[in-house]
């Protein structure tokens, strides 16, 4: 399968690939200075910017003993299908995968997200949601990260191996989820 745009050069698959064999022992490549509270005590925090409504929330989603209703509450609330309002619980892993991927890009867990949790009732939408599409079951988005450029984002997230990652090159965004491993370009 031709990966094309998502296809890293070589110095980037070695930097990538020492990132990765040091990532099992707790060696990260640098946080990002603002991102300090992410390894205390366990805390896991996220900043949402929903680019459709123009709704921002900064939550500590996971704290330490495990996550915090409250934040994932918002967060599906931020997530929601703009068009429907309908909401719909996010994945935590899906969360987890953000919060992980922003420290791999050694910058603050900062995404604009494009599209979150899509009701499949079509009547509302102005294209057909696939009916298996896991954007139906909270578990995938479709984002930017601050300070990363959305090709280097989507080497970083396959490099990370989990889930399936979405390069849509002319929009300039990523698609994340958590189901299997898989990788396309659109």
């Amino acid at each position: 399968m031709s990966m094309g745009p998502l296809r890293p050069g070589r110095r980037r698959v070695l930097t990538a690939g020492a990132g990765l064999l040091l990532a099992p022992l707790g060696t990260w490549p640098r946080l990002a200075a603002g991102d300090a509270r992410a390894g205390a005590a366990g805390v896991k925090r996220l900043t949402l910017r929903n680019a459709v409504t123009g709704e921002e929330l900064d939550a500590e989603f996971y704290c330490g003993q495990g996550y915090a209703p409250g934040a994932m509450a918002q967060i599906a609330g931020l997530l929601r299908d703009e068009r429907t309002g309908e909401r719909h619980a996010i994945d935590p892993q899906l969360l987890d995968h953000l919060h992980t991927l922003a420290r791999y890009c050694a910058v603050d867990p900062d995404f604009s997200v494009l599209a979150g949790f899509r009701s499949p009732q079509p009547a509302q939408l102005t294209q057909p949601v696939q009916a298996r599409s896991l954007h139906s079951f909270g578990r995938a988005v479709d984002v930017r990260l601050r300070g990363v450029g959305a090709e280097e984002l989507a080497a970083r997230a396959v490099g990370l191996g989990s889930g399936g990652v979405g390069y849509y090159r002319k929009l300039s965004f990523v698609h994340l989820d958590t189901g299997a491993r898989r990788c396309w370009n659109g």
